[in-house]
């Protein structure tokens, strides 16, 4: 059973377009693409796609990953399977500390040198695993439409989003259990 939060945000767009406007709604490659993730302190993981069904994974499931993992890409491994990393960002060499391979201490290397920005090291730190998708955070979407996320009060129980096709309870929002035992999604507290 699919759920009607995708036909009426396509229904919206639709009637949006015939009067003249222009439908707003961002997409993106992977909005359909179902998400598990796991984390601990020094990293996140996101499966998606045919990586989704059945992933494993030692670290505590999670539903988006941390702010504190500010450096996240996407890799694409063909045919529908996506994985999605975020690390803390790598330092800049010259803030690592020590000479660096290479410097023989002859002609200042180092001085009045810019050291690289964050998005630099991430983008460096993302080719180290064949990707540049350098995103935002993982899961690489966003969870504010119907669309993708489950609304208030809706099921966020594991097989009911897999079954509609759905990622996790929308922004704003957590998967709690209600008084009936039943994980539904509830405003965030805080």
């Amino acid at each position: 059973m699919r759920r009607l939060g995708s036909t009426l945000a396509l229904s919206w767009c639709a009637a949006c377009l015939a009067l003249g406007g222009s439908c707003t709604a961002q997409s993106s490659p992977y909005d359909d693409v179902p998400w598990v993730c796991f984390q601990d302190a020094g990293s996140c993981q996101c499966f998606g796609g045919t990586r989704a069904d059945g992933a494993h994974d030692s670290r505590p499931s999670t539903t988006t990953c941390s702010a504190s993992l500010d450096c996240c890409f996407v890799i694409d491994h063909g045919q529908g399977a996506y994985e999605c990393l975020c690390i803390e960002t790598p330092p800049d060499a010259s803030e690592a500390g020590g000479a660096g391979a290479g410097n023989d201490g002859a002609g200042g290397e180092g001085e009045g040198t810019p050291g690289l920005s964050p998005a630099a090291r991430c983008t460096r730190a993302a080719t180290e695993h064949d990707t540049t998708t350098v995103v935002a955070h993982c899961p690489p979407v966003t969870l504010d439409h119907a669309g993708v996320c489950s609304v208030i009060f809706e099921s966020c129980d594991p097989e009911y989003l897999k079954m509609n096709g759905l990622i996790a309870c929308c922004d704003g929002l957590s998967c709690q259990r209600d008084p009936n035992g039943q994980l539904v999604c509830v405003e965030s507290v805080g």
